[in-house]
C-alpha cells in the first residue's frame, strides 16, 4: 500500500533547495543522489510541493509502501550519522529549512 509523507519547511526562502547546508562535506548532496535514486527505482510514486509563503513550503511525498520509505530513511539516517528528528542539531549538514512531519499514513492506491 502507498505511503504518503506531508513535510513543512519554514525559516528559509522558499525557493531555496531542501537539500542545501552550510555543512562543508557533501553530505547533503549524497542524499540528493539517495532521493533522486529513490525517484529513478519507482520507490517514490508521487512528489508534490506547495509555496505556502516567501518562507514556507510543503512537499507531499508518496512512497511504494512505507517498507520502502524506512529503508530509504535508514540511508538517509548512515549518511548524516543519526537521525535529524531525533537530535536536531544534524539539520545543519542537510538543509538550513526547518523541517517537520505534519501527517504520515498509508492510503489505497486509488489515491495516488
Amino acid at each position: 500500500m502507498p505511503y504518503k509523507i506531508t513535510y513543512r519547511y519554514t525559516n528559509r526562502p522558499s525557493h531555496m533547495s531542501v537539500f542545501d547546508s552550510t555543512d562543508t562535506d557533501t553530505v547533503a548532496d549524497q542524499l540528493q543522489d539517495i532521493f533522486e535514486e529513490a525517484v529513478a527505482a519507482g520507490d517514490i510514486i508521487d512528489q508534490r510541493r506547495t509555496v505556502i509563503s516567501e518562507s514556507e513550503k510543503q512537499d507531499v511525498i508518496i512512497w511504494r509502501d512505507q517498507a520502502t520509505r524506512e529503508e530509504y530513511g535508514q540511508r538517509m539516517i548512515a549518511v548524516i550519522g543519526g537521525n535529524p528528528f531525533e537530535d536536531t542539531s544534524l539539520w545543519s549538514k542537510i538543509t538550513g529549512h526547518t523541517v517537520e512531519i505534519i501527517s504520515e499514513e498509508t492510503i489505497s492506491d486509488d489515491e495516488v
